[in-house]
């Protein structure tokens, strides 16, 4: 039995198909413990070898991969589901976000590309609807659709993917992608939680946040911080 039947026979198996999240990818729920997951089809464009790296690892602020498998042109994962409500509902039912708060989810969200960047994955899409926020308002990076693997030391070429408002220039062929794609994303999510509204309407330009968004929100990659670790540093140092 090849992988793909056998993820597909798991299912039938012991799990329930709850509902539909979208085009390809559905929540399933285990008969016995009640444990849920997303199976998702993805299309021979998304990269294989993001899921296959992280299938397996003990991720804590990254939805984890618990299988993939070849399906024709493209693949079957399933994924960890995360429970709570994405940043893009709770930006929309907040009118302020307390500093304390904001502080927390940026935090988060360095620890979750520096796990991914530390496997040598650029996730690429990072925006407000593919944020979860749990009951104590931790963070957790989800949607890996068109996350890719960087080669350690090696910056890829990109096709003009991502979502427009959070994707880096160099995702629209201005350059090419790494790492430090994924902080110009990040400085736009802190740049929503703290004025509600994009960086191109109005920055958020006070204190340690400005000039932490400043640099996030360079144009080039060479102006912004060089990883999320040197980003959380800058957080955590002495405001």
């Amino acid at each position: 039995m090849n992988e793909n039947a056998y993820i597909l026979n798991t299912l039938a198996k012991d799990y329930d198909r709850l509902c539909p999240l979208g085009e390809n990818k559905a929540l399933y729920v285990h008969r016995q413990t009640g444990r849920k997951l997303i199976c998702q089809r993805l299309p021979a464009g998304a990269s294989p070898a993001v899921f296959t790296r992280l299938a397996g690892v003990e991720n804590r602020r990254v939805a984890r991969v618990l299988d993939v498998a070849e399906d024709g042109d493209g693949f079957l994962v399933l994924i960890q589901y995360v429970p709570g409500e994405t940043l893009a509902k709770r930006l929309k039912e907040t009118p302020r976000f307390p500093r304390k708060a904001v502080r927390a989810v940026a935090l988060d969200l360095c620890d979750a590309l520096m796990e991914l960047h530390g496997l040598g994955v650029a996730h690429k899409d990072l925006k407000p609807e593919n944020v979860i926020l749990d009951e104590k308002g931790r963070a957790t990076l989800i949607d890996l659709g068109i996350a890719t693997v960087i080669d350690e030391g090696r910056s890829q070429k990109t096709a003009a993917l991502g979502t427009v408002g959070f994707a880096a220039p160099e995702q629209f062929g201005m350059s090419r992608t790494d790492a430090r794609t994924d902080l110009f994303a990040w400085g736009v999510v802190i740049n929503l939680m703290l004025t509600h509204a994009h960086p191109t309407v109005e920055r958020y330009r006070r204190g340690k946040w400005g000039r932490i968004l400043k640099k996030c929100l360079a144009t080039a990659p060479s102006d912004r911080y060089q990883s999320a670790r040197a980003l959380k540093e800058a957080i955590l140092a002495p405001w």
